[in-house]
Order: structure tokens, then C-alpha cells, then sequence
């Protein structure tokens, strides 16, 4: 049987919203500009940058808006 723990601890699945935190961050991109180009509100941008995973309907969106792949950073 596997260790379930030791499984997990291995396998920790990245923080999307602390990933599209740091691309914001580091390269300017207004949470404004993200929202308007996915017709979404701020205030929803801003909801994404805390949750530890997404859709990826939502960060395909997000990646056509800000021309950046976040699902090959995943990979």
C-alpha cells in the first residue's frame, strides 16, 4: 500500500493564484487590464490571485490576455 503522505508531499501541485500574483508583480500588468481583456471584474481577478487552483478555461483566458502561457509553466 502507498504511503498516502509521502505521495502528496511529492506530488504538491503548484499555487496558481501565488503564479499569476508573481507575473503580475513582475511585469506590471494592471489587474484592471487582465479584467477588462476577459470581461471579468477586478475584484474577480483579484478573487483567482488567492485560490490555490483554477479552471483552465480561466487561465487559457487570462494567458490570451496577458500573451503569456501559464500552462506550459505548469508543465
Amino acid at each position: 500500500m502507498l504511503n498516502k503522505k509521502k505521495y502528496l508531499k511529492e506530488n504538491t501541485m503548484p499555487h496558481i493564484g501565488d503564479m499569476l500574483n508573481t507575473f503580475i508583480k513582475k511585469n506590471r500588468w494592471p489587474k484592471s487590464v487582465i479584467a477588462r481583456k476577459t470581461k471579468r471584474t477586478p475584484s474577480t481577478i483579484e478573487g483567482f490571485l488567492k485560490r490555490p487552483s483554477l479552471q483552465v478555461a480561466i487561465l487559457w483566458e487570462i494567458s490570451h490576455a496577458t500573451h503569456y502561457n501559464f500552462l506550459a509553466d505548469i508543465a
